[in-house]
């Protein structure tokens, strides 16, 4: 398969002749064909692996926000004060 053309035909004459393999011709048609769910899973993973981060984060901070509670209540039986 043999393709001729211009790009920017205004501007730059950019004269191109690509010439693909049977192989590479069935690869470009197969992605373009495909070029929808590649674009949505690839949202899918990013999101998931967006909500995995977040949910570590959130764990972090619960795990935080309870030590200092324990912190707090150890430091009220010996009588300190907090300076928060």
């Amino acid at each position: 398969m043999v393709y001729n053309g211009t790009i920017f035909p205004k501007y730059i004459k950019l004269h191109y002749r690509i010439i693909f393999s049977e192989n590479m011709r069935n690869l470009l048609r197969t992605i373009s064909k495909n070029l929808y769910s590649i674009v949505v899973a690839i949202i899918v993973v990013s999101l998931t692996i967006l909500n995995v981060n977040l949910r570590l984060q959130n764990t972090e901070l619960q795990q935080d926000k309870s030590l200092i509670k324990e912190e707090y209540a150890i430091d009220s039986l010996l009588g300190y004060k907090l300076n928060v």
